[in-house]
């Protein structure tokens, strides 16, 4: 009977170490906790979603990934930083109007 538990708890233990990890999720876009870029590991420090329009339409959501986590942007916005921004779309936007927004 002792080695019930015992199997349990290892079984338990070997699905939660199985399991990806995923930093943060938002609107249903989850993003990892971590990313390569340029042999670099860099941490998502953060998410947003952009809404748009009276309406409130929500049209992406933005992951910061940063080499090491802040909540100062002097020292996130550090030029000698590599730093990425991941943007996934939760609408279908037209790349035209992407373009006129952003300019």
């Amino acid at each position: 009977m002792r080695k019930l538990p015992i199997l349990l708890v290892a079984l338990l233990l070997a699905l939660l170490l199985a399991l990806p990890a995923a930093a943060g999720q938002l609107e249903g876009v989850t993003l990892p906790d971590q990313v390569s870029v340029s042999g670099r590991t860099l941490v998502l420090d953060g998410l947003s979603l952009r809404e748009a329009t009276v309406l409130i339409v929500n049209v992406y959501v933005a992951g910061l990934y940063v080499e090491a986590k802040s909540s100062d942007p002097a020292v996130i916005l550090k030029v000698d930083q590599t730093k990425q921004l991941v943007m996934k779309f939760v609408r279908s936007v037209r790349s035209e109007e992407l373009a006129e927004r952003w300019t």
